[in-house]
C-alpha cells in the first residue's frame, strides 16, 4: 500500500475557557500499514498518491489493502459532539435517562486500537463516552494510565492450564486446590468442553489457602491502577463437571464426602465476603446467577459483598421467557429492583451485535435504571463507529415502569418513552399521545402517526395545535426508545 489514507472519524467539542472550539480526529495509515490517530489532517500532495477522506466507516481499513469499508449513515453513527471533557470518570455517572457504557476489551474488540497510544483528542472521547473498561491482564496493564477506569477480570474459581499468560491461577501454583470426583479425577467448570477436557479446572473455594492466593494475586493487579474487579463465575448453583460438561458432585476435602449444595453456597459466600473485606474501597462486580433466590441466606451474603451484579447477556438471552416464571422477563426486572432496594447496582451486559438487539437491551435498562447502573453491547462501540443510541438523553424518569393491558412494559421520561415487548409475546401496537421519533437508524419498531387538524377540533379541551397520536408496533423481544418530537 502506497497511499496515505486519512479518515475523518468524529467531531469533538472541547471547552477552552469560555469559548468552544471544534477538533476533528483523523485516522492515518502509512505505507507500512501503521495506524495513528491525530487531530491534524494529512498533507495532500499534488500527485497520484492523494490521501482519501471519507466521513465515517464501519470498521478500520485493511492495512494490507489500504481500503475503507462501506460507510455507515452519518445520522446513525459517529460525528458525536462532546460538550465536556472530564479529566476523570472514576466517580462519574451519566445519571437518569443516560447509559453508563462499559467497553468490553476482548482480543477482537474494535475499541482496542484506540487504546494503544491515544492522542489527547481520542482520550477525551473515551473519557466522555465510556464509563468503565472491562479489561484483561496482563494485556491491559500498560494501558491503565490512558484509558477510562478499568475493571480487572478475574474468575472466582477457575484454574488454567500451565502457560496461560492471561491468568495468574494456573496448574503451576494451584494444582492442590482443584476439586476432584469420587474417583480422584480432576473436575472442571462446564464451559467449552471437548474431548474429555475443558479450558477451566474448578478450584475449591472453601480452601483458605486458595482464597489467600486469589486475594494476593488480585491485590498485585489492583496496585497497577485497576478501578475494580469483575469476579466471573460467582456460581451459587452447581457449576462443576467432568471433562465432557456433565454435572459431577465434587468430594468435599474437609469431610471426604460428597459436597452438599448448602456447603457449596456457604463456601462461596464466605469467599466473596473475604474479597470484600480485603478490598473495602474497590468496586467489586459479581457475575452471579440471578435466578438463585436471594431468600437463600448464603446468596444474600454473596450479593451484599458486591457493588454491582452483572446480568450476563442482559435481556439478549434466549433462555428468558415471557412473564414472571422462574426465568421470566418480569422476574429478571423484579430481581433488579431488589438489588436496587439493597443498595446494589446492576450491569446489563449484552453480547448483542445488531442495533435491534442493543436497543432492546438499552430500553430494558431504562425500565429499571437508577442512573448508577451499567450497560454494554457489542454493536458499533468504537470511536470510528459509534451508535448514537448509547448517548441518548431521556432526562429524569417520570414514575416507575408500568405494564400496559397488551403486556408491553413502559416507562416515561422527561424527554421520551421506552417500550419493551417481552420474549414470547405476540406482536402488539401501542398508541401514545403526542409526536415521537425513534433513535437514528432504529428498526426496532414501526411507528405511524394520526393527526387531527385544529380546524376540526371543536372540543374545548383541544389546543389550537394539531392533536397527534403515535402508534408503535413492536414484535416480541423488541424494545424501542422514543424521543418527543416537535409538532
Amino acid at each position: 500500500m502506497q497511499k496515505m489514507i486519512c479518515i475523518k472519524l468524529l467531531t469533538v467539542l472541547f471547552l477552552a475557557g469560555s469559548q468552544h472550539a471544534f477538533a476533528e480526529v483523523y485516522k492515518q495509515i502509512d505505507g507500512k500499514g501503521r495506524v495513528t490517530y491525530t487531530d491534524k489532517p494529512a498533507l495532500i500532495q499534488p500527485n497520484t498518491n492523494k490521501a482519501t477522506t471519507v466521513q465515517t466507516t464501519t470498521a478500520k481499513p485493511s492495512a494490507a489493502q489500504g481500503t475503507a469499508r462501506t460507510a455507515q449513515p452519518l445520522a446513525t453513527t459517529t460525528s458525536i459532539p462532546i460538550t465536556t471533557t472530564p479529566s476523570d470518570t472514576s466517580n462519574r455517572y451519566s445519571g437518569h435517562g443516560r447509559s453508563n457504557y462499559i467497553a468490553y476489551t476482548t482480543s477482537n474488540s474494535s475499541i482496542l486500537p484506540f487504546l494503544e497510544n491515544p492522542k489527547p483528542v481520542i482520550r477525551a472521547w473515551l473519557l466522555s463516552h465510556v464509563w468503565r473498561m472491562f479489561a484483561f491482564s496482563p494485556y491491559y496493564d500498560n494501558k491503565l494510565s490512558r484509558s477510562p477506569p478499568a475493571w480487572l477480570y478475574k474468575d472466582a474459581y477457575a484454574v488454567y492450564p500451565t502457560g496461560n499468560q492471561q491468568e495468574t491461577m494456573t496448574l503451576d501454583n494451584a494444582t492442590e486446590f482443584i476439586l476432584r470426583d469420587a474417583n480422584g479425577q480432576l473436575l472442571y467448570i462446564p464451559y467449552d468442553c471437548k474431548n474429555g477436557s475443558c479450558p477451566q479446572l474448578a478450584a475449591d473455594v472453601g480452601n483458605q489457602a486458595f482464597r489467600d492466593l486469589w486475594i494476593k494475586q488480585a491485590r498485585g493487579k489492583l496496585a497497577l491502577g485497576y478501578k475494580g474487579i469483575h469476579v466471573d463465575d460467582v456460581n451459587l448453583d452447581w457449576r462443576v463437571s467432568d471433562g465432557h460438561g456433565n454435572f459431577t458432585v465434587p468430594i468435599d476435602p474437609r469431610t471426604n464426602k460428597p459436597m452438599t449444595l448448602a456447603d457449596w453456597r456457604r463456601y462461596f459466600a464466605e469467599f466473596t465476603e473475604q474479597i470484600r473485606a480485603a478490598f473495602p474501597n474497590t468496586e467489586i462486580v459479581h457475575n452471579s446467577l440471578w435466578w438463585v433466590p436471594d431468600t437463600d441466606p448464603f446468596a444474600a451474603r454473596q450479593l451484599k459483598a458486591a457493588n454491582i451484579i452483572n446480568i450476563e447477556r442482559g435481556v439478549v438471552d434466549d433462555g428468558l421467557t415471557h412473564g414472571s416464571g422462574p426465568f421470566g422477563f418480569e422476574t429478571l426486572l423484579d430481581y433488579v429492583d431488589k438489588r436496587h432496594a439493597h443498595g446494589t447496582n446492576v450491569l446489563y451486559f449484552a453480547y448483542g451485535t445488531t442495533q435491534t438487539a442493543c436497543e432492546y437491551n438499552l430500553a430494558s435498562y431504562f425500565l429499571t435504571s437508577t442512573g448508577k447502573d451499567g450497560t454494554t453491547c457489542l454493536y458499533a462501540n468504537a470511536p470510528d463507529n459509534w451508535w448514537k443510541g448509547y448517548d441518548v438523553a431521556l432526562g429524569n424518569p417520570v414514575g416507575e415502569r408500568s405494564k400496559l393491558a397488551n403486556g408491553v412494559l413502559r416507562r416515561n421520561y422527561q424527554n421520551g418513552v421506552v417500550l419493551v415487548n417481552q420474549p414470547g409475546a405476540p406482536t402488539v401496537t401501542t398508541s401514545l399521545a403526542g409526536k415521537f421519533k425513534t433513535l437514528p437508524g432504529s428498526n426496532s419498531a414501526t411507528i405511524t402517526t394520526t393527526e387531527i387538524p385544529s380546524s376540526t377540533a371543536s372540543q374545548p379541551y383541544l389546543s389550537n395545535a394539531a392533536s397527534t397520536t403515535t402508534h408503535v408496533t413492536l414484535e416480541e423481544k423488541r424494545g424501542v426508545i422514543l424521543l418527543y418530537d416537535a409538532p
